[in-house]
């Protein structure tokens, strides 16, 4: 499996120059930008009264998703962590062919 990273290094709301991106970057070339955030009341019930954020991102080919992570835990690292684990599980399934 090819290792991917998201370039979540300039800030939300800011994609990297090339000169900003570290070489790990370059080498894997996978890039997301941050659409939008939101912060929002928490739908799980066992976080009742607890924040959400959820964060709008596309990817290079111009699909958009959204994911959310719970507020105290929000971080670019969290949020790059939690992108990687949505494309990879939608990567399982993008293009494959079923009988119905």
């Amino acid at each position: 499996m090819v290792e991917e990273t998201f370039g979540i290094t300039g800030g939300l709301g800011e994609t990297p120059t090339a000169a900003e991106q570290t070489g790990e970057e370059k080498k894997l070339g996978k890039k997301v930008r941050i659409i939008d955030y939101v912060k929002i009341p928490s739908a799980d019930p066992s976080r009742i009264g607890k924040f959400d954020v959820v964060i709008v991102y596309m990817t290079e080919e111009g699909r958009t998703y959204m994911v959310s992570v719970p507020e105290e835990e929000f971080s670019e690292d969290k949020i790059a962590d939690i992108i990687r684990k949505d494309l990879e599980k939608r990567a399982r399934l993008i293009g494959k062919e079923i009988i119905v």
